[in-house]
């Protein structure tokens, strides 16, 4: 390919899409730029903002948000996200392709990039269901981006819906924007020494079928769903701990339902630092997150990756490409607690070679998603669009 100087605009930084801006600026060698936010809010972003090899110009912005129903699952958050430099930075480095995160003021900025020629990409990760309370104002302003677009990539079949049903022809989206390093989740999983997982599971007395969730503990990630389903299961004497790693304003009203339903097995953990994740990844024996809403979930991808069978929900937006009913995992509708406490108790009628089992091929399947695949997706989305 020809050289072609290539801005990727991404408001968030999150350390997961630094290996993918690696492998982008191998491709793009002196031809790639990342142009994001100064002053993340997050820790983590904060952190890798300053990390990887690749060219970064860092602009003054803020994200305000309007609404978080996001958080609680009831729909899609509403803001503005102010940032005056990301103009002068595309007028300055006057790129042939732009490629940018999602429907966002920075997404209008990038189509006057046109003006000059360039070719404008738009990785979108929102489904159907996450974009669902968009009204009809933004719906008809991500029409109108969809129609100037040169070309999508989107994370899956989910995305790709979305991103169908605005309009956009299923020659113009490829699917592969969200990927993990695998191999080194992995690495850190397998080096933790049993002598420490043995002596964390003495420490909060675990039963197996052990499950493990990992996620900020907000209403919208159904949470208190899997707690309802577990009391189900304490009242058929069916035995399983459950250990939960993440802090966040439903804490307090979640642990508040395990003492009203007596439930003895459940260890709410706290934050943990993302590089020890991997070690409670050890300790489980299954990962379950029933979200009401997720695009991608990372937590599921990186518990794929230490060999962990998935239970998911129908709202998590990797679960057709990810989640194989049966084989892996599976995928079910959190609010019927019926149904998910019979998904959790094969679990617990299965031997323990089973449960390995369905984690290899966890761990197969995510293989797919390596940053390689991702920078390739984003490869493929440029040759469509300048051709």
């Amino acid at each position: 390919m020809s050289r072609c100087r290539v801005i990727y605009l991404t408001p968030t930084f999150q350390s997961y899409r630094l290996p993918v801006f690696e492998e982008l600026a191998r491709v793009w060698p002196r031809d790639f730029r990342v142009v994001a936010l100064a002053n993340p809010g997050a820790i983590e972003e904060r952190r890798a903002i300053a990390a990887g090899a690749f060219a970064r110009t860092l602009v003054a912005g803020d994200w305000i948000a309007l609404s978080q129903r996001h958080h609680d699952g009831r729909g899609t958050p509403t803001g503005v996200l102010l940032a005056p430099g990301v103009l002068p930075a595309l007028v300055r480095f006057r790129p042939k392709i732009v490629i940018v995160n999602n429907f966002s003021l920075w997404t209008i900025c990038a189509m006057l990039a046109k003006s000059w020629g360039a070719k404008v990409l738009i990785f979108s990760e929102g489904t159907c269901h996450t974009e669902r309370s968009v009204g009809a104002g933004r719906l008809a302003i991500r029409r109108w981006l969809a129609r100037r677009a040169s070309a999508f990539v989107v994370n899956g079949t989910m995305a790709r819906e979305y991103v169908e049903s605005l309009g956009v022809a299923s020659d113009r989206i490829v699917e592969g924007g969200m990927g993990l390093d695998v191999d080194g989740v992995r690495r850190t999983s397998e080096a933790t020494p049993d002598s420490v997982v043995d002596s964390l599971r003495r420490e909060l007395r675990l039963v197996r079928p052990t499950l493990l969730t990992v996620c900020r503990l907000v209403r919208g990630k159904g949470i208190t769903h899997l707690l309802t389903a577990l009391a189900i299961l304490q009242r058929k004497r069916i035995q399983t701990s459950l250990v939960v790693v993440g802090e966040g304003p439903e804490r307090q009203v979640l642990e508040e339902q395990c003492r009203r339903d007596g439930l003895r097995d459940v260890h709410f953990v706290g934050r943990v630092p993302a590089e020890r994740v991997p070690i409670y990844h050890r300790v489980a024996d299954v990962f379950v997150l029933p979200t009401l809403q997720d695009n991608w979930s990372l937590a599921v991808a990186e518990a794929m990756a230490s060999g962990l069978p998935i239970i998911t929900s129908v709202y998590n937006g990797l679960g057709p490409d990810l989640v194989r009913d049966g084989e892996n995992g599976f995928v079910v509708t959190p609010e019927n607690v019926q149904e998910f406490a019979r998904t959790i108790g094969i679990f617990a009628d299965a031997p323990r070679e089973k449960i390995a089992q369905m984690g290899e091929r966890s761990r197969d399947l995510i293989m797919q998603y390596r940053p390689e695949r991702v920078a390739a997706a984003y490869v493929k989305a440029v040759e469509i669009a300048t051709r």
